[in-house]
């Protein structure tokens, strides 16, 4: 008459749990994934802000390279003048 079932019954009534450390887990995790969240989207938009930029004006400085690959690539004999005219065109 008095075992586990009663404990059950006088822990709810009196207004206690029966869940024990099972409800202090739940209740860090109820508070700690939105703070991981929050800092998993603050590191992402970190890590965004020092991405280097994509536009034309950072490329220029590849153009010598790339103008010297496209030399390389006449001289051996792989493209014909008409296609290295145009493409060198294109890179100026």
């Amino acid at each position: 008459m008095f075992g586990s079932d009663c404990f059950v019954a006088t822990a709810a009534w009196f207004g206690g749990s029966t869940w024990g450390w099972q409800a202090e887990l739940l209740a860090y995790a109820v508070h700690l994934i939105p703070l991981v969240l929050l800092g998993l989207a603050l590191w992402l938009l970190l890590r965004a802000s020092r991405a280097p930029l994509r536009n034309p004006e950072d490329l220029r400085g590849r153009a010598p390279q790339a103008r010297l690959v496209l030399d390389d690539r006449y001289a051996r004999g792989e493209i014909d003048q008409e296609e290295y005219l145009t493409r060198r065109n294109d890179l100026t």
